[in-house]
This record gives C-alpha cells, sequence and structure tokens, in this order.
C-alpha cells in the first residue's frame, strides 16, 4: 500500500519553501489529512503542488491559461502561473513527494526553471535509500504505482484522483461528445477491440495508398494502342498469322520468329496438350454440371422434405441415434416407474421436449407430494412420542390407589416403603391425586385418538397424491413416447426419401445448411444458370476443341463423357505446369506456328508490346487484389465499429443508476428520482451521450451548483470503487468544498471516507477503495466534524493548519 508520507515546496505558487509532514505524533503515515486554512492560504497550492509533481501539469490552471492565451504570444502571460512570485530567474521550482510503502521511502523530484505548464520542460528524478534512480529504473517504478493498463498516469490524474470547483464549473459545459468521454471509463475497456479497429483503419489506408501507387505504375491506355496498331501494321504487311502475346505458361517463347524448327514443333506440342488438358477439365465440368442439374430437379421435387431433413439435421445419422435412444429412455422410465422411482421420473419427464410437463409444474407437483409425506410422518412421530407416556401415567395411577397402604407403612417404619426416604409424604389427600390422574389418563387417551385420526387422514391424501402423480407421470411419459414414435416414422420416411439428395449434395462438397431457406436454386451460387441448354453447350464447346485439336471419336461426349475423358486424359498429360487455356488465344498460336514461316520484322515490336500488356495485366491483379481488401477491410471496420458503439452504449446504461445510488446518499435535498445516460445510434461513428434525470430532463439544466458538487464528489467515489483493482495508487483529493456544503449530506460522506480509510487499515488495506484522503476546507465546523467522526473510528489525522 503505497502512501504520501511528506511534501517539500520550493517556489512553487503561494510557497517559496514549505515542508508538510502527513503523519501522526507515533511516526504513522495518517491515512486522513486535513488542510485547514482561510481563503488565499494555499491549501489549494498543496493540492496544485502534489499533482504538478506526479504529472507535470495542473489542469485547473492549465485550461484557463490556454483558453486565455489563445492567439496571443506574450511571454509574460505565464508568469506566476507556477512558479512563486519572488523566484529568480534561474532558480528551480521543485517539489518533492516522499511514499512509504512497507517501510520503504521512495522520493519523486520534479523540477523546472520554466513559467508554462509544459512536462517536457521539467526534470524528474525518483531517490531509493539516498540512490537516484537510473530513468529506466524510476520510469519501472512510476509504471509499477501510478499507470493503470494503457493508459498513463499523467493523462488521467486529475480525472480520477481530484474533485474541486473549476471541474463543477467544466463539467456544466461538456458537450454529448465530451459527456462521453466522462462516463466511458465507467464501462469496459474493449481495448482490444479498439486496437483491431486502429488496425483496420490504418489498414485500410496503407491499401488506398498502395492502390494509387500501382495504378500510376500501368502503361497508358493510349500507349497501347498506339503500339497495337503499329503492329498490326506490319503484321498486314507481312502477311504473317498473328501469334499472341500473352504466355499460356511459363516458358513459353512468345518471340517465336527466333525459334528453330524444332522449338517451335516442340512449342506446338505443348499447346496441343494444353487443349487436351483443357477439354479434360472442360469434361470434368460437364459431369459436375449434370450433377448440379440433377441435385436442382431433386431440390424443385422434394424441397419441403429436404428442408425439413435440414432442419432436423436428419442427414446426420447421429439424429435418428439420438431419438432412437430417447425412445429407449422413456420405456425404460415407464417400466421402472414405481413409488420409489417417482421424483427421478418426474425429473426426466419434464425435461423432454415432448412432454407436457414443464420444469416449473413438476417442481410444484413433487413439492405438493413432499410436503404431504412431511406432514403425515411428522403427526406420526408426535403420535409415538405421545405413546411413550403411557406406562408412566399408568404407574402413577396405582401408586396412588395403595397411598393409604404406604402411609400406614411410612408411619409404622418412620421410612417410605419404595425408596427409603424419611421426609414427610405431601399432605394433599390421596384420593384427589387419585381423581386428577384418572383425569389425565382419560384425557390423554382422547387426544391419542385424534392424532391417531390425523395420522390415518394425513397418510391417506399422501398416498392419493402419490397414486395420481404415478398416473399422471405414466400417462406423461406415454405421450411422450407416442409423440416421439411418430416422429421417428415421419423422420425415417424423410431420410429415405431425401438420402439420394444428400448424398449428391455431398459430393458436390456443400454444406446442407446452405439450402435450409432456399426457396428455389435458381438464385442460389452455382445453380442460377443450369439447364438442359446450358450442358448442350458445354458439350458443343468441348466436340469443336476436339475437332480441333484432332481427336476422331466425339459422338461419346453426350452418352459417355467419362469415356472420352479416360480417353484424351494421355494426350494432356505432358502439359507445361501452370498452363493457362484461354481457347481463343491457343487457336491462333498454334494456326500460327503452323504457318509461321520464319519472318522475324515484327520480333522487337511484339517483344516491348507484351512485356507491357504483361506488366499491365500483373498490375491490374494486384489492384483488384488490394482494392477487393480495401473493400472488404472498411467494410469490417464498419461492422467492429457499430459493434463498440452498440456495447458501449448498452454498458453506460448501467453506469447512471451506480453514480445515483452514490449520489442519493451524498446529496442533502433533491427532488431527482434517478439519473439516465442514453447513447446515440450505433451505427455513429463516435458515440454520443445524453445525461438527464428519470423524465429525459438534461441534468445540467436543472440541477443546482451545490448538487452539482454532490456529483462531483459522487462522480469521483464512483471511479475510487471503480478503480479499486486498478493500479496501485489509491490517494484522493478533495479541494474546499464549502460553495456545496448547504447540499451535501455531510454526515453521509464523512461516514463514507471514514469507513473506507479504517479499511485501509486492516491488514495490508488492499480491501480498501480509498487508502489515503486530502481533504482541504476553510469551514472550522466541518474540520471538528473530520477529527471527531475519525477519532470514534481511531484513525489518524494529520491535520496541516494554515491559519497558525
Amino acid at each position: 500500500m503505497l502512501r504520501i508520507k511528506a511534501l517539500h515546496i520550493h517556489m512553487f505558487r503561494i510557497y517559496q519553501d514549505k515542508k508538510f509532514i502527513f503523519a501522526t505524533e507515533n511516526a504513522e503515515i495518517a491515512p486522513l489529512v486535513l488542510i485547514f486554512g482561510g481563503n488565499g492560504k494555499g491549501k489549494t497550492s498543496i493540492i496544485d503542488a502534489i499533482e504538478w509533481c506526479l504529472t507535470g501539469n495542473v489542469q485547473h490552471l492549465n485550461k484557463p491559461y490556454k483558453m486565455r492565451i489563445k492567439g496571443d504570444a506574450l511571454k509574460a502571460h505565464s508568469f506566476g502561473l507556477l512558479r512563486n512570485k519572488n523566484c529568480k530567474k534561474r532558480e528551480e521550482t521543485w517539489v518533492e513527494l516522499t511514499f512509504e510503502e512497507d517501510g520503504m521511502e521512495s522520493t519523486l523530484r520534479r523540477s523546472t526553471t520554466n513559467y508554462e505548464l509544459d512536462p517536457e520542460k521539467t526534470s524528474l528524478f525518483i531517490t531509493q535509500a539516498g540512490e537516484t534512480l537510473t530513468a529506466e529504473i524510476a520510469q519501472q517504478w512510476f509504471t509499477k504505482w501510478f499507470d493503470s493498463g494503457d493508459r498513463p498516469f499523467t493523462d488521467f490524474f486529475y480525472k480520477y484522483f481530484i474533485c474541486d470547483l473549476q471541474k463543477a464549473e467544466d463539467f456544466r459545459c461538456k458537450s454529448r461528445k465530451d459527456m462521453t468521454e466522462e462516463f466511458e471509463d465507467f464501462t469496459l475497456e474493449h481495448s482490444e477491440a479498439k486496437q483491431v479497429l486502429a488496425n483496420l483503419e490504418q489498414l485500410q489506408i496503407q491499401l488506398e495508398n498502395q492502390v494509387t501507387a500501382l495504378q500510376s505504375e500501368k502503361t497508358p491506355d493510349d500507349r497501347l494502342t498506339q503500339l497495337e496498331q503499329e503492329q498490326q501494321s506490319l503484321k498486314e504487311a507481312a502477311q504473317i498469322p498473328v501469334y499472341a502475346q500473352r504466355a499460356s505458361y511459363p516458358g513459353e517463347r512468345l518471340d517465336v520468329d527466333q525459334l528453330s524448327l524444332e522449338e517451335q514443333e516442340t512449342q506446338l506440342k505443348d499447346l496441343i496438350a494444353g487443349g487436351y488438358h483443357a477439354a479434360t477439365n472442360w469434361l470434368n465440368e460437364l459431369m459436375l454440371l449434370r450433377r448440379r442439374l440433377t441435385v436442382k430437379e431433386q431440390f424443385e421435387e422434394q424441397k419441403v422434405d429436404i428442408q425439413q431433413a435440414i432442419r432436423d439435421k436428419l442427414y446426420d445419422p447421429n439424429t435418428l441415434r439420438t431419438l432412437e435412444e430417447q425412445r429407449r429412455k422413456i420405456s425404460e422410465q415407464l417400466q421402472g416407474l414405481t413409488y420409489q422411482t417417482l421424483e427421478q421420473a418426474g425429473k426426466f419427464a419434464s425435461e423432454l421436449r415432448y412432454a407436457e410437463l414443464t420444469p416449473a409444474e413438476w417442481q410444484t407437483r413433487w413439492g405438493e407430494y413432499f410436503r404431504l409425506n412431511d406432514a403425515w410422518r411428522k403427526t406420526e412421530s408426535t403420535f409415538e412420542d405421545s405413546k411413550k407416556g403411557d406406562e408412566l401415567l399408568t404407574a402413577f395411577s396405582r401408586l396412588v390407589g395403595v397411598r393409604a397402604q404406604i402411609d400406614d407403612y411410612r408411619k409404622e417404619n418412620r421410612k417410605c416403603p419404595l425408596c427409603g426416604a424419611e421426609e414427610p409424604f405431601a399432605s394433599k389427600p390421596a384420593e384427589q391425586l387419585a381423581l386428577e390422574a384418572e383425569s389425565y389418563v382419560k384425557a390423554h387417551d382422547a387426544k391419542k385418538l385424534t392424532m391417531e385420526k390425523q395420522v390415518k387422514e394425513e397418510k391417506q391424501l399422501w398416498k392419493t397424491c402419490q397414486v395420481r402423480l404415478g398416473k399422471d407421470l405414466k400417462d406423461v411419459l406415454k405421450a411422450a413416447e407416442e409423440i416421439l414414435n411418430k416422429e421417428l416414422e415421419t423422420d425415417k420416411r424423410i431420410v429415405e426419401t431425401t438420402a439420394l439428395f444428400f448424398t449428391q449434395i455431398a459430393a458436390l462438397g456443400l454444406n446442407p445448411e446452405q439450402f435450409a431457406d432456399l426457396v428455389t436454386l435458381e438464385i442460389y451460387n452455382g445453380f442460377a444458370e443450369i439447364d438442359s441448354d446450358l450442358i448442350r453447350k458445354q458439350e458443343q464447346n468441348i466436340y469443336s476443341l476436339l475437332t480441333f485439336l484432332g481427336y476422331s471419336d466425339c459422338e461419346q461426349i453426350t452418352t459417355a463423357p467419362e469415356v472420352v475423358r479416360e480417353a484424351i486424359r494421355p494426350l494432356g498429360k505432358e502439359v507445361p505446369s501452370m498452363f493457362v487455356f484461354e481457347e481463343l488465344e491457343v487457336r491462333e498460336k498454334i494456326i500460327s506456328l503452323r504457318l509461321r514461316k520464319g519472318n522475324r520484322h515484327l520480333t522487337d515490336l511484339t517483344r516491348k508490346l507484351g512485356e507491357k500488356r504483361k506488366q499491365n495485366d500483373m498490375l491490374d491483379e494486384q489492384i483488384k487484389e488490394k482494392a477487393e481488401l480495401e473493400s472488404l477491410v472498411k467494410e469490417r471496420a464498419n461492422v467492429l465499429r457499430g459493434k463498440l458503439n452498440q456495447m458501449k452504449n448498452d454498458e453506460v446504461k448501467g453506469v447512471a443508476p451506480y453514480l445515483f445510488s452514490i449520489f442519493s446518499k451524498l446529496v442533502k435535498h433533491s427532488t431527482l428520482e434517478g439519473f439516465q445516460l442514453q447513447g446515440n445510434d450505433a451505427k455513429a461513428s463516435d458515440t454520443k451521450l445524453t445525461f438527464s434525470d428519470e423524465n429525459k430532463n438534461p441534468i445540467l439544466n436543472i440541477i443546482s451548483d451545490g448538487q452539482l458538487g454532490a456529483f462531483m464528489l459522487s462522480y469521483l467515489l464512483g471511479n475510487a470503487f471503480r478503480r479499486k483493482e486498478a493500479g496501485s495508487f489509491h490517494c484522493y483529493f478533495v479541494d474546499d468544498i464549502t460553495n456545496s456544503m448547504d447540499d451535501i449530506n455531510l454526515v453521509s460522506f464523512i461516514d463514507l471516507i471514514k469507513y473506507q480509510l479504517a479499511e485501509s487499515r486492516k491488514g495490508n488495506g488492499e480491501n480498501a477503495a480509498i487508502q489515503q484522503f486530502f481533504f482541504s476546507t476553510c469551514d472550522g465546523n466541518l474540520k471538528r466534524m473530520f477529527q471527531y467522526k475519525m477519532d470514534g473510528f481511531e484513525i489518524p489525522v494529520s491535520l496541516i493548519d494554515l491559519d497558525m
């Protein structure tokens, strides 16, 4: 537990050189530090010094200062803002804070010769045991004790740890967007999601820049057109067939005019092999199209059964096995149903989706059965206990009957014949005792008869309930069994009817769930354009290609495409790797190689044009890939942004009741019945909050200044409780709330602080949200109230009396 032990101020604000010790006479660091003094005595400067030492800034001074100097570079505006008015130009302003944790003292010292509040123009040192830590170790120490998560301590110290009037005035001026920043810390961080969103946005920008850069590298279309026109002119002049200048496979020579006859023949064989390889693929596609057409026709005919099978997952053999197992269990429960198994059977039946018995109904009926059982057993136990006294009553009655003989023996022998005691008997006449005994016995017998009758009646009620419960459970289980049998019968019929459909889509590698809600396959990817005309066109394309390549037995394409495929597969076996088949280009290349005689006039121009085409094609592919990725990234970022805003809106709704619960304890008088925080549309890029009362009236329009002060205390304490597990620094500061005292329930406020500080003194104090509390005031009554309350709990108080 880290607490502030001492503060030493030099040439800071009102103080020239002053040291404060926040400890008791017994050297115990005080959990409560009371700073008391009149206006202008330096109360606020003490808290400012602590803030400046920790962060290098004083927020309540810096914000108004920046507003005043906006557009004005006059340096004199900063005089007196930070440094004491008597501080010399080259003299340092410094503040030292001494902390103690488990007996170890650490001193944090911040210094500057600058007039402005700029952390970058200060020096920060940490000393331990008289040694100054290195910058790296000092930063590790500061991070360990003060930073929280991914946010540096300097960013949120004033927001979380200080409450003053300036903060209340600033709060009243907050916009809806600013209000979001004030309350977002009460919600979850979602830091990982935010980082992902930031990464997506950065990636989107990078992709846009890359697309622009790639587009600039392309050869303009007008330049390509110019080269193509020049090439065509040369071809027409030379009467040489064109050899397409886009490579069909790696290693293909596009400058065919420079090839030998043998090289040209080899390249021709490669192209023909590529044609046969493409024909083989086309035949595979033809068979796939036929299978898809069959699936499409079956879906149209059996759509109802198919979609029912998908909804019930009947294509999975385990589904029927599960239903069979369920039926077996129901049968077992019926066969084993006895009064001893009622509870087990009832629980089983209530969990069946086929049974008309809910868990709640079963709990009610079983509770009634259990109550009747307990009732008659309890009455029977009472009855048995009453019977145990019968023998004692009988013996007593007999003793009373022989009282006269016992009395005579006592007179003659001067002692009791039963126990030998010499004390005299009671003087009550024996006859009266006998009558009372007899009367008691009769009354006791009558009570036993009544109780015995009650036992029989209650037991009969229990047995009747038992029989009825057993019968009802049997009926429920039989009804469930009957429903399940009908469902199994229907499911087995559907499985038999749709088995071929699911076998075929499994061969196609399709997920059955894709067909669950389809009305027709006419709009489904892969099936939309499939019909007999499409298949006929595919057959014609294959026939044309194989005829061009020289294959003779093309009639089997329609009747037995798999036979043709196996016949031509060896002819395409030698196809070059990574062969890309463009039918028109390959046909032109084959014709060109057969007719070309060796003219090389087009070589240079064709090579140049081919290179540029190839480069443009490559760039287009990259641009397309990156544009598609950029679009996907943008879409994902928008979805994630919407989800984050929606989660933030949902979470922030719970913040208002939490703060109102604290506010209602602290405020003395208020007509408010609740707070509400309402976010904007989740699709918006930024979350904007509306802070209102229970009737949706803006809180900041109706709340008084004093009530606003009470709310700011609620905000400080709410953050303290929320940040109980965040970081290791739990010291909080309230600077003179005198203007709000009429509206604050001071007793509740002080009690709340008292209990937190009392908790901080137990063990290591880790269970306390507030482990040290600084409170400044100019009100003597408030000071004495604090002291009185703390004394009652034996909480040490360090009083800094600036009036002395």
